[in-house]
């Protein structure tokens, strides 16, 4: 049985050689064709389109026209295209450690750099603190090497020779992370100058002086005793002295109670040595006099005889010699000054000798720079 044609549209049965289906009103072109190839792309499309469903083309003239489609694939390609290089430009995220913090959070900080002449060499110095990394080091060029400087872990003061030539000199700081790489390094300058004085010793030197001294004691104005001093000076103060001399009387030429005469009594030319010191701690002296009519009548070699709080002393003749009711005594003052005042005190109411002196100070004086 021979089959009937049928609308390629609708589907419905149709006359034979129908141009146009009564059912839905398209064109079929003969009712025995159902499709055709597009004159663009080739491809099969259904018999009454206008368009092809695949590349878009007009069937009629076989040119292409606007496809909303194919527009949106472009798009979506172009925005994949642009997503992927913004994508691959951004830097790949890491993970931040204490150790890879930014400089900002690490500081140095420089204070009281100087420069001093030591005479064969200059040595600089400074106070360093920081914060913020593992230890610190600092670093003088002309100094040490910095691999031979101590690690520090807490702030502190950095010294180093630097040599003998004066000029401009860097102080340099560095603090090291954990790994020992330099998180951050600060430098300063400093100038190295000479001194214009030679620095001058100020240690105290000694030297030993020795002065002759002559001087006498006696009554003052026929008082029955006298008293005086007498100044020694010294180019620096003086610390201890020793004293060595002789002594000898002469006779005033009365005797006390009786008329003025030029005659010389019995206590003329009396002679005696003496040894003594001087010192912080006291002065003494040991007096020998010579063999001597002491009391005008038998000739005497008194023994030596010790005397506490005098440089000086000598006992005078006496008719009751040995009783030691007249006597010279010299005092010393002026340790640790440049000049000694000797003061003396001198009684005898009978003859009323005088007494000559004849000493040498041997003193140990300080000099201060």
């Amino acid at each position: 049985m021979k089959r009937k044609p049928s609308c390629s549209h609708c589907g419905k049965p149709l006359p034979d050689k129908a141009n146009y289906c009564h059912h839905c009103g398209k064109r079929t072109h003969g009712a025995h064709l159902s499709t055709q190839s597009c004159p663009s792309c080739k491809r099969i499309v259904d018999i009454g389109s206008l368009y092809c469903k695949h590349c878009g083309s007009h069937l009629p003239t076989g040119k292409k026209t606007f496809s909303l489609a194919s527009f949106l694939t472009f798009l979506i390609l172009i925005l994949l295209v642009v997503f992927s290089f913004v994508y691959f430009s951004l830097p790949s995220p890491t993970t931040t450690s204490p150790d890879d913090l930014p400089n900002d959070v690490v500081d140095i900080s420089l204070t009281n750099l100087r420069c001093t002449d030591q005479g064969n060499t200059f040595e600089v110095c400074g106070d360093v603190s920081w914060s913020g990394g593992a230890y610190a080091r600092a670093h003088i060029p002309g100094g040490e090497e910095l691999s031979d400087s101590k690690k520090y872990f807490s702030a502190f003061t950095y010294c180093q020779p630097v040599g003998p030539e004066s000029g401009f000199r860097l102080f340099r700081a560095f603090v090291y992370d954990t790994q020992n790489n330099v998180a951050m390094d600060r430098g300063e300058g400093v100038s190295c100058v000479e001194s214009s004085q030679p620095s001058v010793s100020t240690t105290p030197t000694t030297s030993v002086v020795t002065k002759h001294l002559q001087f006498y004691t006696g009554n003052t104005f026929g008082r029955p005793d006298g008293s005086g001093s007498v100044s020694l000076s010294f180019s620096d103060p003086v610390l201890s002295c020793d004293v060595s001399g002789d002594f000898f009387t002469e006779d005033g030429g009365q005797e006390a109670g009786k008329a003025p005469s030029k005659m010389k009594q019995y206590c003329d030319h009396a002679t005696g040595q003496l040894i003594g010191s001087l010192t912080a701690d006291g002065q003494s002296v040991t007096v020998d006099a010579d063999p001597f009519k002491w009391n005008g009548y038998a000739l005497t070699d008194p023994a030596p005889t010790v005397h506490n709080g005098a440089v000086a002393f000598a006992y005078t003749c006496d008719t009751q010699y040995g009783k030691n009711r007249y006597y010279t005594s010299v005092t010393a003052t002026g340790l640790q000054t440049p000049e000694l005042t000797l003061d003396w005190y001198h009684k005898n109411d009978d003859t009323q000798p005088r007494l000559y002196f004849n000493l040498d100070f041997t003193c140990l004086l300080q000099h201060v720079p």
